[in-house]
């Protein structure tokens, strides 16, 4: 767990440094339109690419659990602690969690990616009204 940690850390300074240096590169004066579009689009391209790796590692939690809960259903089945119709039901209920559950973490990231979105147009709009 400690390795997953510093590794959401890690990607999550990364993003913050890109952002900063966007933010101050864009908000320079200096740069042309063209170059400022160019500087978008990078910078966009990082964002894609830190969300990716983000739901790739959500998307492996939620397969983990539901692997390790199979497991536990299969063993009670085999041991004679459910019947097949109670395994399969369980089973079932499995899926159907794992997929909300991934669903969920996945409306959550677009919910804040929205955000950051709507944060970064305020800002290019109030960037243009001053200039």
């Amino acid at each position: 767990m400690k390795g997953e940690k510093n590794y959401e850390d890690y990607i999550n300074a990364m993003e913050a440094e890109d952002k900063r240096y966007y933010d101050d590169v864009t908000t320079n004066v200096q740069v042309g339109e063209s170059d400022r579009l160019k500087l978008q689009n990078e910078y966009l391209e990082k964002q894609a690419e830190y969300e990716g790796k983000r739901r790739a590692k959500s998307l492996q939690e939620v397969e983990d659990e539901y692997k390790e809960l199979n497991v536990k259903a299969m063993q009670s089945y085999v041991d004679g602690r459910m019947n097949k119709e109670e395994y399969e039901e369980s089973i079932s209920r499995l899926e159907l969690e794992a997929l909300t559950a991934y669903f969920l973490k996945e409306f959550k990231r677009f919910v804040r990616l929205c955000s950051k979105l709507i944060i970064s147009e305020d800002k290019q709009k109030f960037h243009h009204f001053i200039h």
